[in-house]
C-alpha cells in the first residue's frame, strides 16, 4: 500500500522539477529601484533585461530567450503623492492610446491583478502586429509616489505557451 503513495510522491516531484526546468529558473535579474524604494522586479533566468532607467524614471526592457517577437517593458514614472488610482483606470481600461495606434486593437479581458504586496488593474489585449497577430497584457499600479506600467506583448501562439510564466513574473513584482 505504501508503494503507490511513494510512487505518486516521486512522480509529483519529477513533474514539479520538469515544470521548473521547462519554465526556467527565477531570479536571473533582480531590479531594485533607486528612485522608488519599494519597487522590486524579479525576472526569469531566460529573460534578458536591459535597464534604461534615468534620473527621473525606471525603465526596464526585456526579451524572452527563443521568443523573437516578445516585447516586455516595465516603466515607473513619478506621480503626485495624492494621486488616486481611480483617476487613471477609466482611460487605461479602454486601451488608452493603444486603441488609436494599433490596428485591430481589442480588449479581451480586464480586471484586478495582485502583485506581491499591492493591487492594480490589467487588460488582456490583442491587435494586428507588423508580422502577426499579437496578444499581451497591460497592467497599471499606483505605488507610493509612482505609477508602474507593465506592457507585455507576444505573438498569439507564443503568448499561449508563455502566459503562465508572464503571470508569475507580474505576481512577483513588489510595489
Amino acid at each position: 500500500m505504501c508503494a503507490p503513495k511513494r510512487m505518486r510522491t516521486i512522480l509529483n516531484l519529477i513533474i514539479g522539477v520538469g515544470l521548473l526546468v521547462g519554465c526556467g529558473g527565477w531570479g536571473g535579474y533582480k531590479h531594485k529601484s533607486e528612485k522608488f524604494s519599494s519597487l522590486r522586479v524579479t525576472f526569469p533566468d531566460k529573460w534578458e533585461v536591459w535597464d534604461r532607467s534615468d534620473d527621473t524614471r525606471d525603465f526596464l526592457v526585456a526579451t524572452m530567450d527563443g521568443v523573437p517577437d516578445a516585447q516586455i517593458t516595465i516603466i515607473a514614472d513619478p506621480a503626485a503623492p495624492d494621486l488616486h488610482p481611480t483617476e487613471l483606470y477609466p482611460t487605461f481600461e479602454t486601451g488608452g492610446s493603444d486603441r488609436q495606434d494599433l490596428p485591430e486593437f481589442s480588449v479581451e479581458e480586464k480586471g484586478t491583478v495582485s502583485v506581491a504586496n499591492a493591487e492594480g488593474r490589467f487588460i488582456k489585449v490583442e491587435w494586428l502586429g507588423e508580422k502577426s497577430r499579437m496578444k499581451g497584457y497591460r497592467a497599471l499600479f499606483v505605488g507610493h509616489r509612482f505609477v508602474l506600467n507593465v506592457r507585455i506583448a507576444l505573438s498569439v501562439d507564443d503568448f499561449t505557451v508563455h502566459e503562465l510564466e508572464i503571470m508569475r513574473m507580474m505576481k512577483n513584482i513588489e510595489i
